[in-house]
């Protein structure tokens, strides 16, 4: 999944043209695919241990732009929120707490499987 985000992240910003228009443009067209991407590349540097802060915040602030479009987030069926909660967390401990692995699985209502970190972020 993080080869494919690096992917969509890269032909979010490409210049090269197709068919008379941009890759970035075309990309464009799904911006919630875009926002997804950015968010699975912003977790895997963060778990990788790296000092990333920078790159982070770089994705938190796409992210920013791209809540503008609030409605059509809303009415999505793309995980958006779910993604941007895990990244909250991640930054949240990157430098202090090491979140279990589990801790980042979708919620399945039982949260006695989670990590005390987690319970208490």
């Amino acid at each position: 999944a993080v080869q494919e985000a690096q992917g969509v992240v890269w032909k979010a910003s490409s210049n090269a043209v197709s068919h008379g228009i941009t890759i970035m443009e075309w990309t464009q067209h799904c911006s919630l695919g875009v926002l997804s991407a950015y968010a699975i590349r912003a977790s895997a540097l963060v778990l990788s241990q790296s000092d990333v802060y920078r790159i982070v915040q770089r994705a938190l602030e796409t992210v920013e732009g791209a809540l503008a479009h609030m409605e059509a987030i809303l009415q999505s069926a793309w995980p958006v929120f779910k993604l941007l909660h895990c990244m909250s967390l991640m930054k949240q401990s990157v430098h202090d707490i090491r979140l279990a692995p589990g801790d980042l699985l979708p919620s399945s209502g039982d949260d006695s499987l989670r990590s005390e970190h987690w319970r208490s972020a």
